[in-house]
């Protein structure tokens, strides 16, 4: 066996963008823009800070932006894009749910 051809080729780590307001009142709804891979099943979640699960998600197949229902419960939380292949997080901001 030889070679015929061979070209360099670069590696790059995936990434994604969200974009949301920083606050919202419990229970209530938050539109979520985002920008990323979209691999089958993937999907923007929000859940509390210092735990990667989510109490809500919207698959990425629905589209930017996504609608997520906020948690009953006040506090800091964060939304997140996961990549469903291994739940890893990609992207994360802060958000904070408010009691009114």
């Amino acid at each position: 066996r030889r070679i015929l051809a061979s070209h360099p080729i670069t590696v790059t780590e995936v990434s994604a963008t969200l974009e949301a307001p920083s606050s919202g009142p419990a229970g209530g709804t938050v539109t979520v823009e985002w920008s990323g891979p979209d691999y089958d099943r993937d999907y923007v979640g929000i859940g509390p800070v210092g735990d990667d699960d989510y109490d809500t998600y919207s698959y990425t197949r629905n589209g930017s932006p996504a609608r997520l229902t906020l948690p009953e419960a006040p506090g800091d939380y964060e939304i997140r894009y996961y990549m469903n292949q291994d739940r890893r997080v990609i992207a994360r901001v802060p958000f904070t749910v408010t009691a009114d």
